[in-house]
């Protein structure tokens, strides 16, 4: 008998398929020129950039087996940190984003929510990992 969708635990490869859809997203949108212009290289480089980040974190951290490994465990605890705190960055370029570029505010709350629920994801999961892998006092 299957579990419910509504029951199961989010997987690691669930934040890994998050981060490549956010990513994709983000590449896609960027290279609108309805939206982003071809003059703002600079801007859309950043965006991709920021994303393509995320999305190498979450799979490097993903990637790191600790069995009891301390030091894999601080670098997987390293790359999750930084992927929030470029979900962080990537935030706040969108908030830009909406006031600079043909950006709707639709589009903007859809790619912003995309954001913030990876990075809440990402939280989740790093709080799972300590809870998991630290030695308990």
């Amino acid at each position: 008998m299957s579990v419910p969708g509504f029951r199961r635990d989010k997987g690691k490869l669930d934040i890994n398929t998050k981060a490549r859809k956010l990513c994709t997203y983000t590449l896609q949108i960027t290279a609108n020129d309805k939206i982003f212009l071809p003059s703002q290289q600079y801007f859309i480089q950043r965006l991709n950039a920021v994303a393509l980040d995320i999305q190498r974190r979450c799979w490097l951290a993903n990637n790191i087996y600790v069995n009891g490994n301390m030091e894999r465990y601080k670098t997987r605890l390293e790359h999750e940190a930084k992927a929030i705190d470029a979900c962080i960055d990537l935030l706040a370029l969108i908030d830009i984003a909406k006031s600079l570029f043909h950006l709707t505010t639709k589009r903007a709350t859809y790619w912003s929510n995309m954001v913030i629920d990876l990075r809440k994801d990402i939280r989740a999961w790093r709080t799972d990992d300590s809870k998991r892998l630290l030695p308990s006092n």
